[in-house]
């Protein structure tokens, strides 16, 4: 897969849905710093230069619409290993686009797709890995941290061709398989919320559950207080710590 790196980019995830839109190939974009970066539910994610990481990946996969989703999670799982692989540390997954350590955010993914006519046209899925800042805004001092806060030594060069070789690896046994089943209890060992009581919050309805683990479509299976066991998909729906972020 084609890798290209710029120095600044308004977000590297637009700028792929506009390549995706002009029929381009797959391919992988890595900005230095991105003036409009942007992560989920529209919120700001910033992206100084020299401290983040700042990818996204044009994808073409050959399956449903309803399986675009679970490229969030795929790409979670080899970001998780990639930075095992590279500094020692070993994070953890926040359901369903997070990854943590020590509690606090290290990286997130969004991915959003083209579909027409019922049918997918193609898949940005866009990654940002907090690596070098030394602090976070007070209000985000709870809630994120980085790989450098964290104790890891490596370079930046290394651990972007890491995390670019896992994701391409984890998609393409993806597309041989066309199932998420074969990755299901790789993922709920590294879910960080597994069998822990959370906060569901959907628009204005908050609840509290158990985090069972994931179903084959990339769910979360939870448990209500009244018994009932449901999935709930991504969508707008966030799951939170009962006092904490995670």
């Amino acid at each position: 897969m084609r890798l290209e790196i710029v120095e600044q980019i308004d977000s590297t995830n637009d700028e792929l849905y506009r390549r995706g839109l002009k029929g381009e190939e797959e391919q992988i974009l890595i900005a230095k710093e991105q003036t409009n970066g942007h992560g989920r539910l529209g919120r700001k994610w910033e992206s100084e230069e020299g401290v983040g990481l700042y990818m996204s990946i044009l994808l073409r996969p050959d399956f449903e619409p309803d399986k675009a989703p679970l490229l969030s999670l795929i790409t979670g799982l080899a970001i998780k290993d990639a930075i095992e692989e590279v500094t020692n540390l070993s994070p953890k997954i926040k359901w369903p686009n997070d990854l943590v350590l020590n509690k606090k955010k290290v990286a997130g993914i969004l991915t959003t797709s083209n579909i027409e006519s019922e049918k997918l046209k193609f898949s940005v899925v866009g990654l940002g890995v907090n690596m070098f800042q030394k602090l976070f805004p007070e209000e985000l001092q709870d809630k994120a941290t980085s790989l450098l806060m964290e104790g890891a030594c490596f370079s930046a060069e290394t651990l972007s061709k890491s995390i670019a070789e896992t994701i391409e690896s984890y998609y393409n046994k993806f597309l041989k398989e066309k199932s998420f089943e074969g990755f299901i209890k790789e993922y709920e060992a590294a879910l960080i919320n597994k069998d822990e009581r959370v906060k569901i919050i959907d628009g204005n309805n908050t609840y509290e559950a158990v985090a069972l683990g994931v179903a084959k479509d990339g769910a979360l299976k939870i448990k209500k207080d009244d018994g009932t066991i449901e999935n709930i998909k991504c969508g707008e729906v966030s799951v939170r710590g009962l006092y904490t972020y995670v």
